[in-house]
Order: C-alpha cells, then structure tokens, then sequence
C-alpha cells in the first residue's frame, strides 16, 4: 500500500472517531444537565438509556454479523437489567453510600459480561 492511501485512510478513520468521541460527551453532557441542573430523573434515564445498540446496527455491514449480534446484544441487556433492578433496590434501602453501590454493580457487571463472553458467545 502506498503512504498516500495509509494517510487518507488513516484521516477518515480519525474524522469518524473523533465525531463518535464527541456524540458520546453530549450524551454525557446531556444526561449531567438533565439530572442535576433540571433534576428529571425519567428524562435523563431516557437519553441515557438511548438505544445506542440499536443505531449500531447501522454501521455494521454484513448482515450475518448484525444478526449475531443482536442476538448477543440480548444477553447484555438482560444482564444490565437484573444488575439496575437489583440497584434500584439496594439504593432504596439507603444502607450503603450511592458510589459504592454503583462501582460494585459496575464490576460484576463487567465480570457477567465476561464470563457471558467466554461461555455463552454466539
């Protein structure tokens, strides 16, 4: 390949990495805002449970490829679901400080998604 392409692909891949870097510290930005300057909790769930795994789907380009992973998609929110439910009910206990709670269901969180990975991979 000449240097040329590299550069060029190189710049495009940048462009669209630094535009998907921006549209997640919106996101971010967005649901702070909401949160804590508006103080709406239902809409700030809304946009930060905006369905980002579904508009993935567009950028992905085989269509095997999406179909597999939709299907593992399913798993992640089913997990991430039973973690927030479980969450939402040790917050409302109001026994142990809010961080706390979150980073351990941040951690198994990730350790689910692992062993979900390595045993049940589609």
């Amino acid at each position: 390949m000449n240097k040329t392409y590299i550069l060029l692909r190189f710049i495009y891949m940048y462009k669209e990495l630094l535009f998907h870097f921006i549209l997640g510290g919106l996101l971010f930005s967005s649901i702070y805002y909401i949160a804590n300057v508006v103080e709406d909790p239902a809409l700030s769930a809304v946009i930060a449970l905006f369905p980002i795994s579904l508009f993935s789907g567009f950028i992905i380009k085989k269509v095997d490829t999406c179909q597999k992973y939709f299907e593992n998609s399913i798993y992640v929110l089913l997990i991430g679901l039973l973690l927030v439910i479980i969450l939402s009910h040790l917050l409302k206990m109001k026994k142990y400080p809010k961080n706390i709670l979150i980073g351990i269901v941040i951690i198994f969180w990730f350790i689910l998604q692992i062993c979900r990975y390595k045993y049940i991979k589609k």
